[in-house]
């Protein structure tokens, strides 16, 4: 499926803030909610597909992970 420039460029920003927000401590559902998301599900599947990881995931991990790195590729 190919999505619009526009709305891939929507979509990464979204992510971008998610990151933060995740990094932050905010629950996934909440984060979701910040965003404009009304689907936790719709939310979750373009992060994994930005990103490679749930959000779940993301945040349980980002601990063991050099933060940095994540900030790099906001």
């Amino acid at each position: 499926m190919v999505i619009p420039l526009i709305n891939r460029y929507l979509i990464l920003e979204r992510i971008r803030k998610a990151k933060l927000y995740l990094l932050e401590a905010d629950s996934v559902e909440k984060v979701a909610e910040r965003l404009g998301y009304t689907s936790i599900h719709y939310f979750s599947r373009n992060f994994k597909e930005v990103t490679g990881f749930t959000p779940t995931r993301f945040k349980q991990h980002s601990i063991f992970f050099n933060i940095y790195w994540y900030l790099y590729h906001l």
